[in-house]
């Protein structure tokens, strides 16, 4: 399994491949693919590497999925007494980011989930296994 922790918009968000996570706003189009090279640890090939601050040669590469805003949140300022009043709102824009890959310098990749899932033609065959039990004599009703 690979995991690894990132930090972008000033925050920080524990990812694997396949995940999608919504960020900060990034300055790429839909469809584009970066590399997020701010990896503050990561769990790869059986080991696990911390960063002091960040993970030499380690790289989380991603696609952006799509760009989207959030809810709004309505800022009401009030001072009492004295007729203040300040009705602002705001809507953060987000950006989807789906990871497609973690890499580390010098290190061999790991299988992919679909590879990881995949079995042998030998073992996906069910069909001798069920012969031997249709021919398996059964046993007797308890009286």
């Amino acid at each position: 399994m690979q995991l690894a922790v990132i930090k972008t918009g000033g925050k920080q968000y524990v990812v694997t491949r396949g995940q999608k996570i919504r960020v900060e706003k990034l300055p790429y189009d839909t469809g584009a693919e970066f590399d997020f090279n701010e990896v503050l640890l990561l769990v790869y090939a059986g080991s696990v590497k911390v960063g002091t601050p960040f993970v030499a040669g380690a790289k989380v590469h991603g696609k952006v999925a799509n760009h989207e805003k959030g809810k709004k949140v309505i800022v009401f300022k009030f001072k009492a007494k004295k007729r203040e009043r300040r009705r602002k709102g705001h809507r953060q824009n987000w950006t989807v980011v789906e990871i497609l890959d973690i890499k580390d310098a010098g290190v061999k990749a790991e299988k992919t989930p679909a590879e990881e899932n995949e079995k042998p033609a030998a073992v996906r065959s069910r069909a001798p296994q069920a012969a031997r039990r249709a021919a398996a004599p059964r046993k007797a009703a308890a009286k």
